[in-house]
């Protein structure tokens, strides 16, 4: 039973998790919550902001957002399915447009 006890940082973050839902602020404080409740909208506009964030920092890199599904959860049991936003990155090549063969263990 010892792997089951809990200790008082546990309790405390259950105690404000649980104080929130009962007051009704749980979707805009309980930051898991928060952001399952963003919309397809605005997880695109954050994902923007990254990535343009990463681009700027990296001169040769190409990348762009593809629309998708993601699963909720873990597990055997996923539940359900949200829209999501993914970054596709694109191959770098060499000047002369091909693939270095250093890169690819040849």
């Amino acid at each position: 039973m010892r792997a089951l006890r809990v200790d008082k940082m546990t309790y405390a973050a259950l105690e404000a998790t649980l104080t929130e839902y009962a007051a009704g602020r749980a979707a805009a404080t309980v930051p898991t919550l928060r952001m399952l409740m963003l919309t397809a909208d605005e997880i695109r506009a954050r994902a923007r902001t990254a990535l343009i964030g990463a681009l700027g920092a990296a001169a040769e890199w190409r990348a762009d957002l593809v629309s998708g599904m993601s699963a909720i959860g873990g597990g055997q049991r996923t539940g359900r399915r949200v829209a999501d936003v993914a970054r596709r990155d694109h191959e770098k090549r060499s000047p002369a447009g091909t693939r270095s063969k250093r890169a690819f263990g040849d």
